[in-house]
Formats: C-alpha cells, sequence, structure tokens
C-alpha cells in the first residue's frame, strides 16, 4: 500500500486525512481522490484544490508541489482551496483514516447497537417511553405519537414491551430508520474517533519507525564519521610523534655539528697561536741574523785593518816580531770568529728556511680548515632548513589534529539534535 497524508483547512477547521493507494498515484487521480473525500467528508461544502504544497523532509521546508516525482510513501501535502491566501499550513492535525474507508457495519449489528442504547436500564427489553427518551435524546425529527405508533406496530404480541427478537425485526423493516438511530448515536462516533485515533496511531507509529530507523542510519553514519576522524586523529598524532622525534633527532645532529664547529674553531685557534708563536721566533732568528750579518761586517773591518797593519809591520819586521805574532793570533782568532759566525749564519738560515716551511704548511692547514669550516656551515644551513620544515609539518599535524579533535566533538554534539541519544552502541 502507498499512503499520502493530505491536509486542507475545511469550515475554519483543519483535518489531515489519510488517503491509501495500491501505487504513487498521478497528480490528477490524486486531486481526484482528494476533492471526493473532502466533499464526502463535509457535504456541500464544494471542495476543490486551488494548489497545493509538499513537504520536504530532507530541507525541513514546503515546496510547491508540481510532479509527482515528489511525491514518496507516507508524505505530507496541504492542498489550498480558492481563498487559500488566508490559511496557514502551521498545527496540522495527526493524519486519520476517512470514514468512507471504514469497516462497514452490519444492518443487525446497527439494530443491536441502539437496542443497547436505548436500554438505559438494562432489562433487556424497552418500554414506549424508553423508545421515545431515546428518539428525544438522539434528536430524531419524530413526534411522541408518531414513536408511539411506530412502538404499537412493532409490539407484535401487545404486551407492552419490545423484546430484542421485536426491535430486530422492526429495525429490518425499517432500515432508513436504523441507520439514523446507528448514526446519531455517542457510541457510535465514539467508536469511530477511536479507529480513527488507532489509525493515526499505526501511522505515527509506523512514521516513528521510521524515523527510528533513519536515526539509526545517521548515528551508523556519524558513528562511522567519528572513527574515521578518530583514525585521522591517530595517525596525526603518529605524524605528530614521528615529527616530533625527527625534531629531536636533528636538534641532537645540529648539536652534535655545533661542538664539532666549536672544535674546528678551537683547533684553527691554537694554529694561529703557534703560527703567531712561530712568526715572532722567525722575527727573532732574523734580528740575529742581522746582528750575525753586523759582526761579521764589522770582524770583516777588522781584518783589513789587522792586514794593513801587517803590512806597516811588514816593513818594521824585525823590530816588531811580537807585534806580528800577536797580530797573526788575532787574525787566527777573527777567522776562528768568522768560521763560528758563517755557522750560525748558516742555523739561522736553515731555521728560517724551516720557519718559512712550518708557515707555508700551517697556511694550508688554516685552508683546510677554513673548507672544513664553510662546509660545517652549509650542513648547518641544511639542518636549519630541515629543522624549519619539520617544525612545518608539526605545526601543520597540530592543525591537523585540531580540527580532528573538532570534527569529533561537532559529530558527538549533533548527535543528541538527531534524538538517538538513548540508543547504545553496537
Amino acid at each position: 500500500m502507498y499512503s499520502v497524508y493530505v491536509a486542507a483547512d475545511v469550515e475554519s477547521t483543519k483535518q489531515n486525512f489519510e488517503l491509501s493507494f495500491a501505487a504513487c498515484p498521478t497528480l490528477p487521480a490524486l486531486r481526484q481522490r482528494v476533492e471526493e473525500v473532502y466533499n464526502s467528508e463535509f457535504r456541500g461544502c464544494g471542495f476543490t484544490v486551488h494548489k497545493w504544497h509538499i513537504f520536504n523532509d530532507t530541507h525541513c521546508r514546503w515546496e510547491d508541489l508540481v510532479s509527482e516525482g515528489q511525491l514518496c510513501h507516507q508524505c505530507q501535502i496541504y492542498a489550498f482551496q480558492l481563498n487559500w491566501v488566508s490559511e496557514t499550513q502551521a498545527h496540522i492535525p495527526p493524519p486519520v483514516l476517512p470514514s468512507s474507508d471504514m469497516a462497514p457495519v452490519e444492518a443487525e449489528d446497527k439494530a443491536k447497537a441502539v437496542f443497547a442504547d436505548f436500554d438505559v436500564l438494562g432489562n433487556y427489553s424497552l418500554t414506549c417511553d424508553d423508545v421515545i427518551k431515546g428518539f428525544q435524546r438522539l434528536e430524531m425529527p419524530f413526534t411522541p405519537e408518531t414513536v408511539q405508533s411506530l412502538f404499537h406496530k412493532a409490539d407484535l404480541n401487545g404486551d407492552g414491551r419490545l423484546c430484542a427478537q421485536e426491535w430486530d425485526i422492526w429495525m429490518a423493516a425499517y432500515t432508513t430508520l436504523c441507520n439514523g438511530l446507528f448514526y446519531r448515536m455517542s457510541e457510535y462516533w465514539e467508536q469511530a474517533r477511536l479507529q480513527q485515533e488507532y489509525s493515526a496511531s499505526a501511522s505515527e507509529l509506523q512514521r516513528l519507525r521510521h524515523a527510528e530507523h533513519e536515526a539509526m542510519v545517521d548515528f551508523l553514519r556519524v558513528q562511522e564519521a567519528v572513527r574515521g576522524q578518530e583514525e585521522l586523529l591517530e595517525a596525526g598524532d603518529n605524524i605528530l610523534v614521528a615529527a616530533l622525534q625527527r625534531k629531536a633527532s636533528l636538534e641532537h645532529d645540529l648539536a652534535a655539528t655545533q661542538q664539532d664547529v666549536q672544535d674546528l674553531i678551537r683547533q684553527v685557534s691554537e694554529h694561529e697561536a703557534s703560527i703567531v708563536q712561530l712568526a715572532a721566533s722567525c722575527d727573532d732568528k732574523a734580528l740575529h741574523h742581522e746582528r750575525c750579518f753586523a759582526e761579521v761586517g764589522s770582524l770583516s773591518s777588522r781584518l783589513q785593518e789587522v792586514q794593513e797593519d801587517v803590512k806597516v809591520s811588514s816593513e818594521t819586521a824585525s823590530d816588531r816580531e811580537a807585534d806580528h805574532a800577536q797580530a797573526q793570533e788575532e787574525l787566527s782568532a777573527a777567522d776562528r770568529e768568522a768560521e763560528r759566525l758563517r755557522g750560525t749564519y748558516n742555523a739561522s738560515a736553515a731555521v728560517c728556511d724551516e720557519a718559512t716551511q712550518l708557515v707555508r704548511s700551517s697556511g694550508d692547514e688554516v685552508k683546510k680548515l677554513t673548507a672544513q669550516i664553510e662546509f660545517t656551515d652549509s650542513v648547518l644551513i641544511k639542518l636549519q632548513e630541515a629543522l624549519a620544515t619539520e617544525h612545518e609539518v608539526y605545526n601543520a599535524c597540530s592543525h591537523s589534529r585540531q580540527k580532528c579533535h573538532y570534527s569529533v566533538r561537532s559529530a558527538k554534539d549533533l548527535l543528541p539534535q538527531r534524538g538517538v541519544t538513548r540508543i547504545a552502541y553496537p
């Protein structure tokens, strides 16, 4: 069965009927059925559909009904008449079945129901006064005399009372009268109302079950989304832990590299100090060498003077042998001093050559250390870039984690709004 709920405002009263179809109806068939039901329930109202709206459950709003594709099982429609401008769609009552869709009542059951309604004392028989009071209570347009005449015709044994069998025979002869009495009974309308309420309750129960199913589907969908967000959060945590470990490793490498740089700088400082010492030593050797040269020059000048003295003294050799011998000794001493000074000069030259080679080797070592420092600086720059990249990854992971936390909280806050707070996790 395919059910459609159609509400309308008739005689300043809103009514909502549940109409059943074998399949999804067309709009002309739906219009014809709606007009037939409302004209049957409200005789003389001249109900005609001018336009209608359908409630969209997905977007929670009313929309114009223009095609059969908008219809669905148990959809809610509001039909407007020609004076629809003054109507409102608010406060629509629960749907009920129209009286034409209710189960028919047999004539014998109608007669028994009216007999039980007139039998106030429960004597299982009716007097003429009971029948007159029953007609008056149901506001039947009969005078007491007419009722009394009909009563005497129905009293077949003439005992002044109607038993159930005589009443059934009377009602079978006057079916129109029986129907009028039956449909004016409050019990009938109460039963009809109860039947309508039962139908409405059944429809509401079906709607609630459908809503519960949709809520469960939404809950499972939200739960799956929450699980996905938790998995993303866990993956983000793993990435964050790996980034932190990578950051710690890079910081350790950076500290080690900085320590190596400091060691290299210290070694360079030590080499520079040794070079300064060697340069000072070379300066001292050079000064000593200059002094030696000066002494050699002075000795050479003295030797020339001695030679001149020898030449002068040779003329008076006989007279000054002692002076000649002394001069020879002085000359020998001068030669020995010159030889010593030449050895000192050669040693100083060797020391100077050694100092020069040491300065050259120290310069090569300084160049190597400078190259190592430049390489270390490039490694430091790369490590700082890697550390900056790790910081960006860390910040991205932190941002992703905050987004995951926000999505989880939003999903958990959405569950109570779906009306599924009492549904436990499967």
